[in-house]
């Protein structure tokens, strides 16, 4: 049972409900961009990642500089 819809974006807060925390990114992110081979969008310079889904669903995004923790 699913109350949002699938263009629906949502917001995880606490971060740690989200995943592995901004430490250990690899470990959450890894296997969604080498194994499922999600595209992504890095900048070296802030730090900011975002990975899509091959089909658009699903966007995972993480910018270090949120004072509120929500990827």
């Amino acid at each position: 049972m699913n109350r949002f819809a699938p263009e629906d974006r949502v917001l995880v807060s606490p971060r740690h409900l989200a995943g592995a925390g901004p430490d250990q990114l690899a470990d959450a992110l890894g296997p969604l961009i080498h194994l499922f081979r999600w595209p992504t969008q890095h900048d070296a310079t802030t730090g900011h990642i975002a990975v899509n889904s091959p089909d658009h669903s699903l966007r995972i995004d993480f910018e270090p500089g949120r004072y509120d923790g929500i990827w």
